[in-house]
């Protein structure tokens, strides 16, 4: 298996998440590690911060991400001006 990035995420101007599919040692891994650019965006260099797991943990992740994706729907649901104006 040969290092392939199956997703982009812009994080700020100067840093983006990237999640990718590699292998070590012979495991098959995903590694999300925050990239940053030292120039404008010219090049991209990863850093220390990320984590990289074996496949077979994916869809535990995935459910997790799915979990805090729901509560951060109800918080922004919770907390719209809107729905702030109805509590008071």
């Amino acid at each position: 298996m040969t290092d392939r990035t199956l997703a982009t995420i812009p994080k700020n101007s100067s840093e983006r998440l990237v999640v990718m599919e590699r292998a070590y040692h012979g495991h098959e891994l995903i590694d999300l590690r925050i990239h940053f650019t030292p120039d404008g965006g010219q090049t991209w260099h990863p850093t220390k911060k990320g984590v990289s797991l074996k496949r077979e943990l994916l869809p535990e992740l995935i459910e997790a991400l799915r979990a805090a994706g729901t509560q951060v729907s109800f918080r922004i649901v919770e907390f719209t001006p809107e729905n702030r104006k109805e509590q008071e």
